[in-house]
């Protein structure tokens, strides 16, 4: 199958941020999808006068990890209107290749990302993350999250601490749109029919059956959804997902589009 065609006029659901879809939506336009786009969360970053003294001092680190891209946006954004520097000595560690291509378009260099699955655990068994007694590690990242990392981190001996610098809203979409929305996207043979869904980070999908409700949650059992971590995947588990949740290898746009085509394959074999 050629690649204009690997997605075949199949309407993908993508939850990314509005800011951050491109790069997904152009992916699944190339492969012959049609890309429906549902931001299910909203990146709020946060007044640079709660965030100053903790990125200072978070910046003496012997390594300061970016969890995402927001991360490096918002982070950098910080750092240019308080006129500070990157410090030199800090190695820098990405969560995944997406991440440590946004570093590299603000002009660092990430010295350590893992390759395949862009997640705490793949970032974990890196082996800079292997002896880390008595070393700072600086985590750049929003409000809240997993502690899964930093408690792993601490059991291995190093000092972390958070520079918590946007938060994750839910967007203000009212139930009438969203049930409006649920209802075109059932609708067979129209250009807004969904025949997958895209989610590439656990408190979007979070929002997405939040924001769906009831009704949504049914539909949500039975569609193909592709997610990018094991958290996700659990997550959709215990939701009743019965179209089992497909892992991609990554967020990355590439690795969404395969995943996506497998399991579209698959749905149209059985």
């Amino acid at each position: 199958m050629k690649d204009s065609a690997r997605l075949a006029d199949k309407g993908i659901l993508v939850t990314r941020p509005k800011a951050q879809a491109g790069s997904v939506v152009a992916a699944i336009s190339a492969a012959g999808g049609r890309p429906v786009l549902f931001p299910t969360m909203e990146i709020v970053p946060r007044p640079i006068e709660d965030v100053t003294v903790s990125l200072r001092e978070g910046l003496d680190a012997d390594i300061i990890i970016f969890v995402s891209a927001n991360a490096v946006k918002y982070g950098l954004a910080v750092l240019k209107q308080l006129g500070q520097p990157w410090p030199a000595t800090a190695q820098v560690a990405a969560i995944g290749a997406g991440t440590a291509a946004c570093l590299a378009e603000h002009g660092i260099q990430a010295d350590h990302y893992p390759a395949g699955e862009a997640n705490s655990e793949a970032l974990l068994v890196l082996p800079v993350f292997q002896e880390v007694s008595g070393r700072k590690i600086t985590i750049m990242r929003g409000v809240g999250g997993r502690e899964w990392l930093a408690e792993h981190l601490r059991a291995r001996g190093a000092k972390v601490v958070y520079n918590e610098l946007y938060s994750r809203e839910l967007p203000k979409i009212s139930e009438s749109t969203c049930q409006q929305l649920l209802a075109q996207w059932q609708a067979a043979g129209t250009d807004q029919q969904v025949d997958a869904v895209v989610s590439t980070s656990l408190a979007g999908l979070q929002n997405l059956f939040t924001l769906l409700g009831k009704a949504g949650r049914v539909w949500l059992q039975q569609i193909p959804l592709v997610v990018v971590s094991q958290a996700m995947v659990d997550y959709a588990r215990a939701q009743g997902v019965v179209c089992r949740p497909y892992l991609a290898r990554g967020a990355d746009s590439a690795s969404l589009v395969e995943t996506l085509a497998t399991c579209l394959a698959q749905q149209e074999s059985t």
